[in-house]
């Protein structure tokens, strides 16, 4: 199953729903022919180039949320930072340092289950700013 579902991605076709739930269900020794499958599709399409991505945490800690795997939600035993939206400037100077780092990508993250109307007027001002200052490529997916 693995090789038949490696080739057809390999000639840009799709899997079923149904045989992505069975590649989730995959354990032990297949596993290896799994990895062994993902690494032929990253090297036909990728190579072995490598694409850099930061983010900036823009608005942290006390989501309603209860992810329990999640350091940022109010439930949290963890000493998470708890701080509101964070300034443009802030958000512009951690653009400029990933991109003299390298990165290629930068994301604005930020906690809760939504932003506000006003949070999200202000990050998109950020995104053009970034945008503009040629920094770094926002994704837009």
């Amino acid at each position: 199953m693995i090789d038949n579902l490696r080739d057809r991605v390999i000639s840009r076709q799709s899997i079923t729903k149904t045989e992505a739930l069975q590649i989730s269900m995959i354990q032990k020794i297949e596993m290896f022919d799994l990895f062994a499958a993902a690494n032929r599709i990253r090297q036909t399409f990728r190579g072995d180039s490598v694409d850099l991505c930061a983010i900036v945490n823009a608005k942290s800690g006390a989501c309603p949320e209860d992810c329990s795997y999640c350091a940022q939600s109010s439930r949290s035993k963890t000493e998470t930072a708890i701080y509101s939206l964070i300034n443009k400037n802030a958000v512009i100077e951690k653009a400029k340092e990933a991109r003299d780092a390298g990165v290629k990508r930068f994301c604005i993250v930020t906690s809760g289950r939504k932003i506000g109307k006003n949070e999200l007027k202000e990050i998109c001002s950020m995104i053009n700013d970034i945008r503009e200052i040629k920094t770094v490529s926002i994704p837009s997916d």
